[in-house]
């Protein structure tokens, strides 16, 4: 089978990073782009609902709930109570070491992961989240 880039685009799995450190974003966006994904990067969670509405869904949301505008988990709890994004699997990657933000996580069925972490670990994940096998320099 020939590949194009028109095709190995269209095969790439979307991640969106909502993350307000830009440095952060920036670093997982670069990382994850290299291994084909299909990364978009926000800062606030209107405008993650924005894009919710008006795009595709992608195939995974890696956020920090703890946002400067408004609350990453809203954007969590609005995928999971809408039937276009009720499935997509979500990534909390977070500072917030709180009880009660572990628990909502569970509630709402999402992966959570406590900062710092490592490129390599959250790379692990996104391939394991969005149905990838884990390549060798991960494992």
């Amino acid at each position: 089978m020939l590949v194009t880039l028109e095709t190995a685009a269209a095969s790439a799995p979307r991640v969106w990073i909502l993350e307000p450190d830009s440095s952060l974003r920036e670093l997982v966006s670069q990382q994850l782009s290299t291994r084909g994904y299909e990364v978009r990067g926000f800062t606030d969670a209107s405008e993650t609902l924005d894009a919710l509405e008006s795009s595709e869904p992608p195939a995974l949301l890696i956020l920090e709930p703890i946002l400067p505008f408004g609350d990453g988990m809203q954007v969590v709890q609005r995928m999971r109570g809408g039937p276009r994004t009720l499935s997509v699997p979500i990534l909390v990657l977070t500072m917030d070491t709180s009880r009660d933000r572990r628990i909502e996580a569970i509630r709402l069925h999402v992966d959570y992961v406590q900062k710092p972490v490592t490129l390599a670990e959250v790379c692990r994940k996104v391939a394991k989240l969005c149905g990838r096998p884990v390549p060798a320099d991960l494992e």
